[in-house]
């Protein structure tokens, strides 16, 4: 079996400022018909306006169909939430047509874009790469690198759900190896993710759009925009720029790999290496 990856957007926030007038239309209607979209309000604990983004699309299998793109938030009694909010759907964000239509939606809504507020990248394997990240992970001829710092081999703290203080050599990962910065704004997450699928989500979309019958999936989540940010800086990269190149796979994956970095890598002889590239690097 030829082993190979594809990189997924998984979970996307964009925040967008919209003046006095937009915000007041969007307050005082339930229904907003904009022909190809509409809006419909429903309620929401966490914000005085929220509304579900519904679309048409259309396949061999259903036809003409109406589907939701995800929500669009404001006015929270979080001060720090003072801006609009879009947040898609998971199984919207498994599809071209919808991430390609989010010029569209600023358009049509009046909306300015301000920045990426949240955002997930999940990296999808044909086969259990957790194993051979595992195997890297244990090569006492690398430095072991967490949050920056060398780790003490006989008690890495704090990785894994069972690790507590283990040995570096001693690590399982069942049913997940974890990492996390200090507050848990950035994660990383290595899991079968079929299996999740099968028991809990039901997301067979993402296995329509892998093609895989089997996924084992690394997972970075980056929780706030102040996270993100860093990486787009030492990437030379500007917000409007991640913006424009959401569906440029090139950069989500360099943008997951400096982002897995941060978080967890290899050294020896003062070159740095990347944890997954490492493990995968019999495969290139």
């Amino acid at each position: 079996m030829e082993k190979y990856y594809v990189i997924n957007i998984d979970n996307l926030e964009i925040t967008y400022h919209a003046d006095c007038v937009t915000r007041e239309y969007l307050a005082t209607h339930d229904h907003i018909d904009l022909k190809d979209i509409w809006l419909q309000r429903k309620m929401s604990r966490h914000y005085y306006n929220e509304f579900e983004i519904w679309c048409y699309d259309y396949n061999e299998t259903k036809g003409l169909y109406s589907r939701m793109v995800g929500y669009l938030n404001f006015e929270s009694p979080n001060p720090h939430r003072g801006e609009i909010y879009i947040n898609y759907c998971n199984e919207a964000l498994y599809s071209d047509f919808i991430i390609g239509a989010r010029f569209y939606l600023e358009e049509v809504l009046n909306l300015k874009f301000l920045r990426i507020s949240k955002l997930d990248i999940a990296a999808d394997f044909n086969f259990n790469i957790q194993r051979y990240i595992l195997k890297s992970y244990k090569d006492l001829d690398y430095e072991l690198l967490i949050n920056g710092e060398v780790v003490n081999e006989s008690c890495v703290h704090g990785v894994g759900v069972y690790a507590g203080n283990n040995p570096r050599n001693r690590l399982f990962a069942k049913p997940s190896l974890d990492f996390a910065n200090k507050n848990k704004t950035l994660t990383m997450r290595v899991y079968d993710k079929l299996k999740e699928i099968k028991e809990e989500s039901n997301k067979t979309y993402i296995l329509e759009r892998d093609g895989f019958t089997r996924i084992y999936r690394v997972e970075m989540t980056c929780k706030n925009h102040k996270v993100l940010y860093k990486s787009l800086v030492r990437l030379g990269l500007s917000d409007e720029d991640l913006y424009s190149m959401l569906d440029d796979h090139n950069i989500l994956q360099k943008l997951f790999t400096d982002l897995m970095n941060r978080l967890v890598r290899l050294r020896k002889n003062r070159t740095v290496y990347n944890l997954l590239y490492h493990a995968i690097k019999d495969f290139e």
